[in-house]
């Protein structure tokens, strides 16, 4: 369960991000409107993406192996934040992934099929979005289609369904 302050402090950071919304506030109700084009999942991206520990799994993955010296400086933590933030997430990553980072140097270790199998997940998350900067992919050419097997099929598809199946494709 969240505090009162919590929520107001996530409604403040949604408010100042979130252009595409509208938050309405009446009491203990509280609710999002999104454009048809918008989803929940612009939201659930931008607290993921500037959370520490999506910071760390980042930098591992854009250089491969990382000092603490490294870390420490580009995430703006002290080393006991980082160790304690490690911990916590190689729980999870075991639990979930079977895989975990170690530390000093920073990796991934664990199977490699389940290392692949974590950052596909990772990069799907993260980069969902920005898919149509990879160069061998038209996205254009996909929603095209999609757009016009829905015309064809005479059914109605929202932003949600259209992302889905885009994702199911790539």
């Amino acid at each position: 369960e969240s505090s009162q302050r919590t929520i107001s402090d996530d409604i403040d950071t949604i408010s100042e991000i979130a252009t595409q919304f509208t938050i309405h506030s009446t009491g203990p109700t509280v609710e999002l409107i999104y454009k048809s084009n918008q989803n929940i999942q612009t939201i659930y991206r931008y607290f993921l993406s500037t959370s520490k520990g999506f910071m760390i799994i980042n930098e591992i993955l854009k250089h491969g192996s990382l000092t603490l010296d490294d870390l420490v400086p580009k995430l703006n933590l002290s080393r006991s934040t980082l160790y304690r933030l490690l911990s916590k997430m190689n729980i999870a990553l075991k639990e979930r992934y079977s895989i975990e980072i170690s530390f000093n140097p920073f990796k991934f270790i664990g199977k490699e099929i389940d290392i692949r199998y974590f950052l596909t997940q990772f990069i799907t998350e993260r980069y969902f979005d920005t898919l149509s900067e990879i160069s061998w992919l038209n996205i254009e050419s996909l929603d095209n289609l999609l757009i016009f097997l829905n015309q064809d099929l005479n059914t109605t598809i929202d932003y949600t369904i259209l992302r889905t199946v885009k994702h199911s494709i790539i």
